[in-house]
């Protein structure tokens, strides 16, 4: 199977838009944040937070640079803060649930300096902790989610201590390493230009993206930045382009208010054909099929697809009901 096949197949078809929705994913205490998603596919991106996942239902792929990682339901993972990373449903009929706690270094940091310097050598974290250590996580997390979610008095404090409890465990577990200050700074250097190259991507995907014209603005070879972008989205530039254009498509055809050659030069796709074959190759249908299936238009309000997401967030009620239904599985 290839990788497009792999990441698209044929996607389960939901609703496109945000619509106000009143999802748990912000934070209610400065420097840390916990939320449910379900998540088909991310693009490429990177945050200053540390992200633990639980994932929950469905294996989940998480990419990041030139690595590969596969992630089982149960099992946890952590990514670095400012580490580039996509992740998609394994699963080509749906989506993968999880439960999400970022935490800002700046939680630790001034107690604990090092927090900085540190970074993680496996996302996959569940391979350093026997199975009593790992429910024992599984377990602070879920009742550090029922805290976050029912906010009783103090709770803040509560769920600020069991996170420090929580990468404690972590880091008495895994293997990492201590960047240097110059390991840092090529870092951010690094992920500046990334961070750029994303930019020009969304602002150019309708018109000539050009791999070229970025890396003169770059003062780069195009060598150089073919090889940059292959290291920093495991993908070439134009199969990233491709997927900017395909969700752009996407939202077009739910807003249902331009043709398909219009959505197709619109979205920045060179001709009808090929724009064709795109969607069936990541949809199992025709651009036309695709706009006309029943369900593209429903579930409106839990459902997020942007240019570089299709995912599923949850109210609070929603989240205090999945909260219920997994706490059985480890409390």
């Amino acid at each position: 199977m290839n990788r497009e096949k792999m990441l698209f197949g044929k996607i389960k078809l939901t609703a496109m838009t945000r619509n106000d929705l009143e999802i748990v994913m912000h934070p209610q205490i400065d420097g840390m944040s916990m939320f449910f998603n379900s998540v088909e596919y991310r693009t490429p991106h990177l945050h200053p937070e540390w992200e633990v996942l639980y994932v929950l239902e469905k294996p989940m792929i998480i990419q990041s640079l030139q690595n590969v990682y596969h992630v089982k339901p149960g099992d946890l993972a952590m990514i670095n803060p400012y580490q580039p990373h996509e992740m998609y449903c394994s699963d080509e009929s749906g989506s993968c649930t999880f439960l999400c706690l970022q935490m800002s270094p700046e939680l630790f940091s001034e107690a604990y300096p090092k927090i900085d310097h540190i970074y993680a050598e496996d996302i996959q974290i569940t391979n350093y902790f026997d199975s009593t250590q790992l429910l024992s996580l599984k377990k602070m997390m879920m009742q550090m989610m029922n805290e976050y979610l029912e906010e009783k008095e103090d709770y803040e404090l509560l769920c600020l201590s069991r996170s420090a409890v929580l990468m404690y465990q972590i880091l008495q577990h895994i293997p990492y390493h201590l960047q240097t200050s110059q390991e840092i700074e090529e870092r951010d250097r690094r992920n500046a230009r990334l961070s750029r190259l994303l930019q020009y991507v969304d602002e150019h995907y309708r018109f000539k993206a050009s791999l070229t014209e970025f890396a003169k603005e770059e003062s780069c070879t195009l060598n150089y930045m073919s090889a940059f972008v292959k290291e920093s989205l495991n993908q070439t530039f134009q199969e990233y382009v491709k997927t900017v254009r395909f969700h752009c498509a996407c939202k077009m055809i739910l807003n249902g208010d331009k043709s398909m050659q219009n959505v197709c030069v619109e979205s920045g796709f060179s001709d009808y054909r090929y724009f064709s074959e795109v969607f069936r190759q990541r949809t199992g249908m025709t651009p036309e099929q695709y706009s006309h299936h029943p369900t593209v238009h429903m579930d409106a309000q839990q459902t997020h697809h942007s240019l570089h997401s299709l995912e599923h967030f949850y109210s609070r009620g929603k989240s205090l009901e999945l909260l219920s239904e997994y706490k059985k599985a480890v409390m």
